[in-house]
Order: C-alpha cells, then sequence, then structure tokens
C-alpha cells in the first residue's frame, strides 16, 4: 500500500474531511488532496506530525511494503485537538455569557408562579371572577416557562462549538 492510500485510510479511520485533517496539521485542504492524489509527499516535519497524530511509526507511512499498522503507544495523539488562544478565550468569553444566561432562565423558572399566586389570591380584592384570575395566572406562568426553557434552548444550541472540551482530550 503506498503512502497515500494509508494517509486516506489513517484520515478516515479516525473521522477526519480532508478539512479537519488540513487544519490539525496546519495546512490548506488541497495540500491534503494532493497528498491523497500522489501528487505531492509531504515534507519530513510533516510526516512527523503526521505519525504522531495517527499514532503509528514513520516506518509504517513510508515503506510501501508494510502493510499492517504499526502503533506507538496507545494513539492518545490521534485523538487529541489542538485549540488556540482565540479559542480558548472565546470559549471562556462564552462561559461567562452562558452563566449568567442560565442563571435567568432557572430564575424565570422559579418566579413562573408568583403571577399565578397573586392573582388567585387578590382575586377577592379586585373582583374578578377566580376562574378568570386562575386562567390568567396559568397563562402567565406557562409564557413565563416557555421563555425561560427558549432561552435555556438556544443557549445549550450555542454552546455546540465548545462540547468536545468536555469529552476529547487536547492541548
Amino acid at each position: 500500500m503506498i503512502f497515500a492510500d494509508k494517509l486516506i485510510a489513517l484520515r478516515k479511520k479516525n473521522g477526519w474531511s480532508q478539512e479537519e485533517f488540513a487544519e490539525k496539521m496546519g495546512v490548506s485542504r488541497q495540500a491534503v488532496s494532493k497528498w491523497e492524489g500522489a501528487q505531492t509527499v509531504p515534507d519530513l516535519d510533516k510526516i512527523l506530525m503526521m505519525a504522531r497524530l495517527f499514532g503509528v511509526t514513520t516506518d509504517y507511512l513510508l515503506k510501501d511494503e508494510m502493510e499492517a499498522e504499526e502503533h506507538v503507544g496507545d494513539g492518545e495523539a490521534s485523538r487529541e485537538r489542538k485549540i488556540s488562544l482565540a479559542f480558548a478565550q472565546g470559549y471562556l468569553s462564552w462561559r461567562t455569557n452562558a452563566a449568567k444566561r442560565i442563571a435567568l432562565g432557572v430564575a424565570l423558572c422559579i418566579l413562573a408562579a408568583i403571577p399565578l399566586i397573586l392573582l388567585s389570591g387578590t382575586c377577592e380584592l379586585h373582583e374578578i371572577p377566580e376562574n378568570l384570575a386562575v386562567a390568567i395566572g396559568i397563562i402567565l406562568l406557562l409564557l413565563t416557562v416557555a421563555v425561560a426553557v427558549a432561552n435555556l434552548l438556544h443557549c445549550a444550541f450555542l454552546n455546540e462549538p465548545y462540547e468536545f472540551l468536555e469529552k476529547e482530550p487536547f492541548s
């Protein structure tokens, strides 16, 4: 098996697109495409980086006669993502904003029952029929809870780009 075929197999085994792999290698997607098409061969630094990234030996990558993967260590390097300082700062900024949004959502859920309690308790003072007061209170309760849930779901949606930070190793 030639280098290009091994590269394709290892990239797909890790579930990476050419673009994701290119990002990890610090090159363009076109460079990866040329490597996989056997049009060019990466320089030695890139081959060493690939070996670490995939957790295989450089011999396996470079020797055409080697068909079986030779793993180095436990291959932990292949699952490790690198994050930039800008990405980390974006995450910290998002977490600060998310904490406020989550607190608002929880507070709205807790306070949602207050209109129902107040309306049912004061309906006699203002001569409002009790059924009407309860109906208005329940509507306000449901609207408040709906706004809180929508806020929490939107918060979870915006957290999606950062989910891997809690699940995968990174450096």
